[in-house]
């Protein structure tokens, strides 16, 4: 629980953060609309950064580690409509992706390292081929104006999709090819009704610690956190309603075994992953953690321990962290830890990962 660095971020205050794949440096990037990002080195006294890898142009959307052996990372332009390929030691632009129109706000890479998906306003989807650094493919979402959320299978098989309309789509990754839509299959629904019943915001995948490959988690802005079956695309257990407010953000214990998930009603809950199939009545979480404050944004599970942290929109600024093998009390509710240091609102938390630091990145 120990401040151990804070370094100036990136103008007008960072907004996404990630760890290189060995642990040893450290990327933030802006929410200016200059767009840096800016990179340390985690074991170095100094606090200034070892290089700086901007302007985008625009404000700087999504970040994302690119798994394997080349240490690169990948980030959109957002207002400036590109992807940029980065070498995480130097920052350097290494290839420049052109070809989206509007904002990205939606971005995953594929485990293998072999391609990217992006994707935001304009309900527009590409494929970028890492290798030829071209598009494989673009994925028309029809009437869907914004996709929010894309996410790809641990095999990089299938890529998932959750756009405005409602709908979670489902596409073969290495053709482009549309596979379907997940539909509402429970009684009383109507015919083709979309997988949530306003926006759907985000789906993700368990770990592939679990060794069922078939289900998935969406969650939407109709309260809801609902569970799937890939290739019988049906609907096979939910939660409704997960929170009182929207959802801002689901993760996994690495086991696969417990999902947790934030909320605007400030609560982070952590769930069985087992409670969600089979359409169980009041399905209730293991553990109440929080309120942290009017809203639970960042959410964060450690890869090595099982302490969980959270922040969100507090007077304190705090993060809140969790170890889930204390003993809850008689309502089930466990008590925070709070990690103090920051001036405004948290935007995003992340594990190094050797679990042994935790980052963060705020408005101040």
């Amino acid at each position: 629980g120990e401040l151990i660095k804070r370094v100036s971020g990136p103008a007008g205050g960072a907004r996404h953060l990630n760890f290189s794949r060995g642990g040893d440096k450290l990327a933030a990037s802006s929410v200016s609309l200059v767009g840096d990002v800016l990179i340390w080195r985690v074991t170095d006294e100094s606090v200034k950064p070892i290089s700086s890898g901007g302007p985008h142009g625009g404000k700087l959307s999504m970040m994302r580690v690119i798994p394997g052996d080349r240490d690169l990372l990948v980030t959109s332009g957002g207002r400036a409509n590109v992807v940029f390929i980065r070498d995480f030691k130097t920052g350097e632009i290494i290839a420049t992706l052109r070809g989206h129109t509007n904002e990205i706000y939606a971005m995953d890479a594929s485990a293998d390292g072999a391609y990217v998906a992006s994707g935001g306003r304009g309900g527009e989807v590409r494929i970028w081929d890492l290798n030829q650094r071209q598009p494989n493919s673009v994925l028309a979402h029809d009437d869907a104006k914004t996709v929010w959320c894309a996410a790809i299978s641990p095999d990089a098989s299938t890529i998932l999709t959750a756009a405005s309309d409602g709908h979670v789509r489902i596409w073969d990754a290495k053709t482009g090819e549309f596979v379907g839509k997940m539909e509402d299959n429970q009684s009383g629904a109507d015919a083709g009704a979309p997988a949530h019943g306003n926006s759907a915001q985000f789906v993700l995948f368990p770990p592939s610690a679990l060794p069922d490959r078939d289900t998935f988690v969406s969650s939407g802005r109709d309260h809801k956190i609902r569970l799937w079956s890939l290739s019988r695309r049906t609907l096979i257990g939910e939660i409704s309603p997960a929170h009182d407010g929207g959802i801002n953000a689901l993760a996994f214990s690495p086991d696969g075994q417990t999902m947790y998930s934030a909320g605007d009603d400030g609560f982070v809950y952590a769930w069985r992953f087992s409670d969600l199939s089979g359409f169980k009545q009041n399905v209730k979480p293991v553990r109440t953690l929080g309120p942290i404050g009017v809203a639970a944004w960042g959410l964060a599970h450690s890869p090595t321990e099982n302490i969980v942290a959270a922040a969100g929109m507090t007077e304190s600024h705090d993060i809140y962290y969790w170890n889930l093998d204390d003993p809850a009390g008689p309502d089930g509710t466990l008590s925070p830890k709070l990690l103090s240091g920051h001036e405004n609102n948290i935007t995003t938390l992340q594990f190094s990962p050797d679990g042994a630091t935790l980052a963060s990145t705020s408005q101040d």
